[in-house]
Formats: structure tokens, sequence, C-alpha cells
């Protein structure tokens, strides 16, 4: 997303968080969250595509707090 933004800054300023977020998900992989990650990823492109922000952010949180609840 931040690359389509097409902001240099923006972009290079989220790649550490970005390179986090994969560590995160490589291991979660690993404990059975692949097929919930999914289904939460289908529901943020959802929202994205409908351009309903506030939908997208809430499914933005609770798919982040499902994966933090997962690594604990």
């Amino acid at each position: 997303l931040c690359e389509a933004s097409g902001s240099k800054v923006l972009a290079e300023a989220i790649e550490p968080l970005v390179r986090k977020v994969l560590l995160i998900t490589t291991v979660g992989f690993r404990y059975g969250r692949v097929s919930q990650s999914f289904k939460e990823h289908k529901k943020i492109l959802q929202a994205i595509r409908k351009r309903e922000s506030k939908e997208t952010l809430k499914q933005l949180r609770l798919h982040l707090n499902n994966s933090m609840v997962s690594q604990s």
C-alpha cells in the first residue's frame, strides 16, 4: 500500500515494520493460524475495496490483536 501511494519516504519509514510483521507471521504460521489469518486478510481487503475506512481499521485491529494473542 505504501509503494502504491507513490511516497518513497512513507515506504522507507514502514519497511522496518514490514520486516517485523513478516517475522511474526512466519512464526505464527507454524502454530496453525494460517487459515484464520487468510480469512482476516480477506475481510481487510474487502473493506479496502469498498472504501470503508472504519471497517478497514476495525478489521486491521482485530487481525493485529488476534496475531498478537496467538504469539503469546
